[in-house]
C-alpha cells in the first residue's frame, strides 16, 4: 500500500480522548459492582470470593492508578490550557483522587487478605466498599458530565499526545515497571 493511500488515516484527528476515559470508567463501574456483590454476601466463605477479590485488587492497584495518571498528567494540563475556567473543577477532581487513594490504602490490603486467606472482618470490608463506591461513582459521573465534554476543545495534536501517553503508560519498558504501576510501599497504590 502506498503512503498516499494512508494519508487520510494519518491526517485524521484521533478519536475523542473522552471515549478512552469513558471506557476506563466502565471498567471502574464493573469492578466496583463486583466489590459491592462480594460485600453483600451473607458471609465471605463462598469459594468464588478469593478469585474475585484477587481480580479486584489487581485492577484497583494497577489499572486505576494508570487511569488517574492519564487524567492528572495527560488530560488535566491540556484542559487547563484550552479551558482555563475548568481549573476549579480539575482541582476538586484531583482532590477526589487523593481521597480515593486514602480509601484504597485501607481496602487493598483487605482484598489481598481476602484473596489469600478467604476471610476478613466482614463489617469492616462492607464499610470500606461502601465508602469507596460513594467516592468513585459520583466522581466518574461528574467527570463524564462536566469534564469530558471539554475534550472537544483539544487540538488534534493534544489528542494525539494524550493517546500516545496513555499507550506509553501501559507499555513496559525493558527493565522497568509500568510507569503508572505502583511499587510496593508507595502511596500511589490506588489512584482513581
Amino acid at each position: 500500500m502506498s503512503l498516499s493511500r494512508l494519508a487520510p488515516f494519518v491526517a485524521r484527528p484521533p478519536a475523542d480522548p473522552g471515549a478512552s476515559f469513558r471506557a476506563c470508567h466502565e471498567r471502574i463501574r464493573m469492578f466496583t459492582a463486583g466489590l459491592q456483590r462480594i460485600a453483600a454476601l451473607p458471609d465471605l466463605s463462598d469459594p468464588r470470593v478469593p478469585s474475585a477479590a484477587a481480580q479486584a485488587r489487581r485492577y484497583f492497584a494497577e489499572g486505576l492508578p494508570l487511569h488517574a495518571d492519564d487524567e492528572d498528567l495527560s488530560l488535566a494540563p491540556r484542559l487547563r490550557a484550552v479551558a482555563p475556567e475548568c481549573g476549579p473543577l480539575l482541582d476538586e477532581l484531583e482532590r477526589d483522587h487523593r481521597k480515593i487513594d486514602a480509601c484504597l490504602a485501607t481496602l487493598l490490603p483487605m482484598l489481598g487478605t481476602l484473596a489469600e486467606e478467604g476471610r476478613v472482618p466482614h463489617a469492616t470490608f462492607r464499610a470500606a466498599v461502601s465508602f469507596l463506591s460513594g467516592l468513585l461513582l459520583p466522581h466518574i459521573a461528574r467527570e463524564e458530565d462536566e469534564l469530558f465534554p471539554l475534550c472537544a476543545r483539544l487540538s488534534s495534536e493534544d489528542r494525539l499526545a494524550i493517546a500516545s501517553e496513555l499507550v506509553a503508560r501501559r507499555t513496559p519498558h525493558a527493565g522497568t515497571p509500568h510507569a503508572g504501576t505502583p511499587q510496593a510501599g508507595t502511596p500511589q497504590a490506588g489512584r482513581a
